[in-house]
């Protein structure tokens, strides 16, 4: 999993500031993206940002003992 694929399939978003790589090789904050934007792919290929929303919340960090562990976490219903 890649932070692109955390862009995309993350509920959780990402805290204002975090920068990105653009596809034009810019960064950008989250914060300032906009629909149609491209990121830049793990593959180096372009991705379209279809959608944005804003939102407030507590971000929780999960750490495992491994630097590439994967965790999903769930918060409230799951129904």
């Amino acid at each position: 999993m890649s932070l692109y694929d955390l862009l995309y399939w993350n509920n959780g978003g990402l805290n204002f500031g975090t920068k990105v790589l653009m596809y034009g090789g810019t960064h950008q904050n989250v914060e300032e993206f906009n629909v149609r934007n491209q990121v830049m792919g793990y593959d180096d290929d372009p991705r379209t940002i279809q959608s944005t929303t804003k939102g407030g919340g507590i971000m929780h960090r999960v750490m495992g003992r491994k630097p590439s562990c994967n965790i999903r976490l769930y918060l409230g219903d799951t129904d």
